[in-house]
């Protein structure tokens, strides 16, 4: 990490790179350690890439040109936008092999924790998080909002992916068919639970959900509102 990451963090003006300690940000780093080489070779189907370029003609229409993936992977996403005309397109992740995929295939990536993320307050102008967020603890929602809400201008767009439960109810825990160790912790939430704990980034402007034969996935772009003093509790 390190020297390759430099350009990223002096181009935006952040803090030093940090992954925090929780044991659940360690087991997901390892997982994704593991499985990324696979990965590599993913496609996005057709439903994410319209979504992904809705999100860039917004960002472009209204003139934000600094944009950061969170959760980037091997770069599905961070390679296209890096090719999309953006004067700053980052990703962090994790998984320090899975940022390293993401360079190879062309794409500005470090190692980083959405919870400590290594940018100047309002430093940017919209974001993109695709399949991170169902790994947050209820617990840490609101930590994760304000940080998301201190890099971002007020009124920038987030766009938010994530697996939920399919259901009224939420649906936690451990994904028992994990083929790599540590397995993964999921919190897959229900739609009105999500859209609440959205409320607290900002403003939701679009939601949906998409049905994957028996597991849904919960699509949503929040516009944020400028980051609290003190931090609401939602739990």
């Amino acid at each position: 990490m390190g020297e390759e990451a430099g350009g990223a963090r002096d181009a935006i003006g952040g803090r030093m790179l940090r992954v925090t300690d929780g044991s659940v940000e360690r087991n997901i780093a390892d997982y994704y350690d593991q499985e990324s080489p696979e990965r590599s070779g993913w496609d996005r189907d057709d439903i994410m890439v319209a979504r992904r370029d809705a999100f860039i003609a917004t960002l472009h229409a209204e003139g934000r040109l600094r944009l950061l993936e969170i959760g980037c992977g091997t770069g599905a996403d961070l390679s296209p936008f890096s090719e999309a005309g953006f004067a700053i397109a980052v990703g962090i992740d994790l998984s320090r092999e899975s940022a390293r995929i993401a360079r190879s295939r062309g794409g500005e990536a470090m190692c980083a924790s959405l919870f400590a993320l290594p940018f100047a307050t309002s430093a940017l102008d919209g974001i993109w998080t695709m399949s991170t967020l169902m790994h947050v603890p209820d617990e840490r929602w609101d930590a994760m909002a304000q940080e998301l809400m201190r890099v971002t201008t007020a009124g920038s767009p987030i766009a938010i992916g994530v697996w939920g439960s399919g259901g009224d109810i939420d649906a936690n825990g451990v994904k028992h068919h994990d083929r790599y160790l540590p397995k993964r912790t999921f919190y897959r939430r229900s739609d009105e639970n999500l859209q609440r704990r959205l409320q607290v980034v900002g403003t939701i402007e679009h939601f949906d959900t998409t049905r994957y034969g028996p597991d849904t996935y919960q699509y949503a772009v929040v516009r944020t509102r400028p980051a609290p003093t003190t931090r609401p509790d939602t739990r």
